[in-house]
């Protein structure tokens, strides 16, 4: 239910409401024979007692109390095409069994001198776009010839720059300068086969050509800078915000066709841009069967006490189009500080 809520929430009638009073009704639809309760709170503050009366809990998030309580546990999530599902079982592998890796951090010159890959484009265009738009006071004059002067800056000079550094790219792959956008855009380019397949597909989906980025670049350059001057107030990045997206999408794309990079879609630079990956309903759906086969699983589990059947699954899209892949749960992590005894020894200095 967790993974599928926005397709059962409407609009209109349903706001203000609890969502999981609105889930409860708009399933009963499906089967009314079912029996669910809605419960509107804050879940962490029921305590063992309350999670000790479930055979099993399905959750979308870590759950501390099933594991203080010894309740069986299937988590869900999903993100963009891929997903998983992982059953937690009393005495296997825990959440802190396995170490969370910490976040992702790329390397400066990497990003301004050399991207190696989409996400350093997207990261370095962010940065700009604080730059240009977020941290200067309104200039109508400027403004009016912006998206030609930004233009130059990022796609013909300022690689001219990198490219003066002749020691830095022996043995690498050189970016080529695009000129200024009036050339650029006088270049005539056939369109594949491939490309013209793309034009079916929604807008947000599509991979346009490097001349269309340019374009649409130039575009939202003119518009940002309008709305700078009607504000009167340096701009704020919002990843929702069309013409913000725009404008990063184009100027990634255009900056990953100049060091030879694979460019994007409009909506896979969202979730980069927007440090998250939007949601797919099919893979939701996917998690959501998986993890209700798994339950069943467990409930077996907890008359046997065999776990041969139950399984955690990844829900992804690799080369091999296998799209699930199940594993054995695995035994708890001996040095594991939650899950495990452990003793901890502090030295404090007097």
């Amino acid at each position: 239910m967790e993974q599928n809520k926005l397709l059962l929430i409407g609009v209109g009638a349903d706001i203000g409401k609890s969502k999981s009073q609105v889930i409860c009704e708009r399933s009963k639809r499906f089967n009314g024979s079912a029996k669910l309760v809605p419960l509107h709170c804050d879940i962490k503050t029921k305590g063992p007692s309350f999670f000790s009366q479930f055979s099993v809990v399905i959750t979308a998030l870590d759950n501390v109390m099933c594991r203080i309580t010894k309740t069986p546990m299937v988590d869900t999530g999903s993100a963009g095409f891929n997903g998983q599902v992982e059953v937690f079982l009393p005495g296997l592998k825990c959440f802190e069994c396995t170490p969370i890796q910490p976040p992702k951090t790329y390397p400066v010159c990497t990003i301004r001198r050399n991207p190696e890959k989409m996400v350093h484009c997207v990261v370095w265009v962010k940065e700009e776009f604080k730059k240009e738009f977020c941290s200067k006071a309104y200039d109508s004059a400027e403004d009016e010839q912006s998206g030609e002067l930004l233009f130059l800056k990022y796609f013909d000079q300022g690689i001219k720059d990198l490219l003066a550094l002749k020691d830095f790219w022996k043995g690498k792959r050189k970016p080529t300068p695009l000129g200024n956008s009036k050339a650029f855009l006088n270049e005539k380019k056939e369109k594949t086969e491939k490309g013209q397949e793309k034009n079916d597909q929604p807008q947000e989906m599509r991979i346009f050509e490097p001349q269309e980025y340019a374009t649409l670049f130039l575009k939202s350059v003119r518009e940002l800078a309008k709305n700078r001057v009607q504000l009167r107030n340096p701009l704020i990045f919002d990843k929702d915000d069309p013409l913000a997206l725009a404008f990063v999408a184009c100027a990634a794309n255009l900056r990953a066709f100049i060091f030879g990079i694979t460019m994007q879609s409009t909506f896979e630079i969202k979730g980069i841009a927007g440090s998250i990956i939007p949601a797919v309903a099919s893979t939701n759906a996917i998690v959501a069967g998986i993890a209700v086969k798994e339950v069943t699983n467990v409930l077996g589990w907890l008359k046997t006490k065999k776990d041969e059947s139950c399984k955690s699954t990844w829900v992804v899209i690799p080369p091999k189009r296998i799209l699930l892949q199940p594993f054995r749960l695995e035994n708890s992590n001996q040095k594991c500080l939650v899950c495990k005894l452990q003793c901890i020894t502090f030295k404090i200095n007097q």
